[in-house]
């Protein structure tokens, strides 16, 4: 009965030292970069901790990791995706960079006691971190700088083309006025050199019998 007793106790004192973590279900980034809250929970206060950012649910990826004093304000990690770790009691703010639209994936946040002993494990159930893919497109400044050079391009070709047209127009009118003005001096000079047929009366009652 002892025996149980002691077992029962154990387990008991066990429990109460577990470390539990909790995260949110869902986080979506902007400009490659994504905030995460990940807390903690045990009894006691522990003074050194090891935080550990996992990606996908089996065949886990370590994305980064870090031991810190609770008593830091924040830690940093180098490499591809960086961390920076805002500290606060009872939970950790995870600043993620160097994310790109391919990292879309569950994300579990896993501690570990380190100091004062015993040692703890704790890993979260894992969010769903949704990195929007960035688009080739040019900022507002940029598409108003191009329409504006666009425009002042077609402004300058603008008065060249008028002036070609009229150019053309004046050209097509000339010349049809000097063909004209030609056609109508040929056709003088062809019956220049005609006499004239005079009307010939044949009959006061039938009229004349040409009507040149």
């Amino acid at each position: 009965m002892s025996v149980k007793l002691i077992s029962f106790i154990s387990l008991w004192f066990q429990a109460a030292r577990a470390l539990h973590v909790y995260q949110p279900y869902r986080v979506v980034g902007s400009s490659r970069e994504i905030m995460l809250r990940c807390y903690y929970q045990t009894t006691g206060q522990p003074d050194e901790l090891r935080l550990t950012l996992y990606r996908g649910m089996y065949g886990k990826q370590e994305m980064c990791a870090s031991s810190f004093n609770t008593s830091q304000s924040h830690f940093e990690t180098q490499g591809e995706v960086r961390c920076r770790g805002q500290i606060q009691p009872g939970h950790v703010d995870l600043h993620i960079s160097g994310l790109v639209g391919q990292n879309t994936d569950l994300y579990q946040c896993a501690f570990e006691v380190l100091y004062p002993p015993p040692y703890l494990f704790g890993i979260g159930n894992g969010t769903l971190l949704y990195i929007p893919e960035d688009l080739d497109c040019p900022a507002p400044a940029e598409k108003l700088q191009a329409n504006t050079e666009g425009i002042s391009e077609g402004a300058s070709v603008l008065p060249w083309m008028v002036f070609a047209l009229i150019i053309v127009i004046v050209v097509i009118f000339t010349t049809a006025v000097s063909y004209k003005v030609f056609t109508m001096k040929y056709r003088r000079r062809e019956f220049m050199g005609i006499r004239p047929v005079p009307p010939k009366k044949v009959d006061c009652k039938m009229g004349y019998d040409n009507f040149l």
